[in-house]
């Protein structure tokens, strides 16, 4: 299932449409589209679905900070500060910044850069120690005694033993 829904700004000039669609074990993303109601026109779009965001508004007119995630690296967000009247953005807490037409790609970058860091985590199993000799012959005999005393009460059972006295 997926659809859309829509978050206006406080100040009406700002209309965020996030794209929903579901990933495994039925985690949601939403995908945001920001759309400037007064330039009628775009102003911050991701459009691959893998990648979530929420919005955060501020009281300076065209100003907003988006927590951009990307799955299912959903614990790690990115806060991309949206500044459309100097048509900048900025990535990360002061960091330097960028225009606004280049966001899209410096998120995906950021992100991809982020994932190609991170090294896959290798598991080695070694295998498991051996018991010391002395441990291993008193484990040996005890496993011996036991089978032996198995067997000859199995024998008993079926009478295969002779009897120790004979009957007159």
């Amino acid at each position: 299932m997926s659809g859309t829904r829509t978050e206006l700004s406080p100040d009406g000039r700002f209309e965020v449409e996030y794209w929903l669609s579901e990933g495994l074990h039925s985690q949601w993303r939403e995908t945001p589209r920001v759309s400037d109601l007064e330039a009628r026109r775009t102003v911050f779009e991701l459009q691959d679905e893998s990648f979530d965001a929420s919005v955060e508004w501020h009281d300076m007119p065209g100003r907003f900070t988006l927590y951009v995630r990307r799955w299912p690296d959903c614990g790690y967000g990115l806060p991309v500060l949206v500044d459309v009247e100097a048509g900048t953005v900025q990535l990360g807490e002061g960091e330097e910044t960028h225009p606004l037409a280049r966001a899209e790609r410096l998120v995906v970058r950021h992100f991809d850069e982020r994932r190609r860091l991170a090294r896959p985590i290798e598991i080695r199993r070694r295998p498991a120690p051996k018991a010391p000799m002395p441990g291993r012959v008193v484990d040996w005999l005890l496993y011996a005694g036991f089978a032996l005393l198995m067997m000859t009460g199995f024998v008993a059972w079926m009478g295969w033993l002779p009897d120790p006295a004979p009957r007159p």
